[in-house]
This record gives structure tokens, sequence and C-alpha cells, in this order.
């Protein structure tokens, strides 16, 4: 029998006494003995996580100040190489290339998204392409 329920998920479920630690105060993964333990970190590790997002997505919003036409968003070669970055720290860490690859692809995706979004925010007028900007400049 499964000791989950859909009510022992999301914010208001599950028990009134839920384990909400910092990273660094909860059991190791090794040492978890019971469900409250292995929520308690992954709780943790998500709220870390939330905190790197958000920084990330600064930098999101920085290249999308500095960044001169709405064309240099989406940089191919990058793409390729945050992602091969990714998997390789993730070998070194001995996390599955299973779990990286994707995440990290669906990631760089919403964060062009959310750069081009930005981009356009920023500017608030039709995007000037670059050959445009290089003709303006003769």
């Amino acid at each position: 029998m499964s000791t989950d329920s859909p009510s022992d998920f999301g914010p208001n479920s599950g028990s009134e006494s839920a384990l909400v630690l910092p990273l660094d105060q909860t059991v190791s993964p090794p040492d978890c003995e019971v469900m409250e333990e292995v929520r308690a970190g992954v709780d943790a590790i998500d709220r870390e996580l939330v905190t790197l997002l958000t920084r990330r997505q600064g930098y999101m919003e920085a290249a999308a100040r500095i960044k001169p036409a709405l064309e240099d968003v989406v940089v191919p070669w990058r793409v390729d190489q945050v992602v091969q970055n990714a998997m390789a720290e993730a070998a070194q860490m001995g996390l599955s290339g299973r779990i990286v690859e994707p995440i990290w692809r669906l990631l760089v995706e919403k964060c062009i998204e959310h750069e081009h979004e930005t981009w356009l925010s920023l500017r608030k007028s039709t995007p000037v392409k670059s050959e445009e900007k290089q003709g303006a400049a003769r």
C-alpha cells in the first residue's frame, strides 16, 4: 500500500507538523528513515532551487538589457554549451544525464522565452534587426 495520497502534496497537504528546515539541517538521503525526513529534504532543496532560479532569471534579464537586437536573444551554440556544461557537471556529481539533459533543455527554453519577452518589454517598440542597425550607422 502506498504511503502517499493526493492530499500529501502541496502547501496545504499532509500533517500540520510538516518539517520546514534549512537544507543544512535536513537528514542526508542515505540516513532518512521516514518519509517526513525525505519530504523535508526535498522541500529544502526546492527552496534552494527557487532561489538559484530567481538569480538565473536576473541574468536573463541582464542579457535582454545588454543584447542590441532581438535576434541576438537565441544563440544556438550557447544553448548547446549550457546543456553540455550541465551534463559534464552532473556526470562528475553522479547525477543521471537522463534527469539533467531534459531539465536543462527546458530550463534554457523557458529562460530564452523570458529573455525574449523582457527584451521586447524593455524596448516597447518594433524590434530593430542587426542589419537595419548597421545600415543606419553607415
